[in-house]
C-alpha cells in the first residue's frame, strides 16, 4: 500500500476506534462524498440523537527511532 494511503487509512481507523469506544456507530460512506466517516448515536430521547460527518486528515511530521525505553523523535 502506498505510504500516503496507508497513513490516511490509519488516521481514519484510529478516529473510528475512539468513536466506537465512546458509543458511536461508525459508517464509511460509499461512494466517497467528501466525508471520511459518519458517526451516529441513538438516544432514548429522540431530541438527543447525534449524527456527525467527519473528514479525517493525518500526516507524519518527523521520523522516529526506537530506543531502549521507547521511541525518540529525530528533528531535522
Amino acid at each position: 500500500m502506498e505510504l500516503n494511503n496507508h497513513q490516511g487509512w490509519y488516521g481514519e481507523t484510529f478516529v473510528a476506534a475512539i468513536a466506537a469506544a465512546a458509543g458511536f456507530q461508525v459508517v464509511v460512506p460509499y461512494p466517497d462524498m467528501g466525508k471520511d466517516l459518519m458517526l451516529a448515536r441513538d438516544d432514548e430521547v429522540p431530541e438527543l440523537d447525534v449524527q456527525i460527518a467527519l473528514r479525517v486528515k493525518s500526516r507524519r511530521v518527523d521520523e522516529f527511532t526506537t530506543t531502549g525505553s521507547g521511541f525518540k523523535m529525530n528533528r531535522p
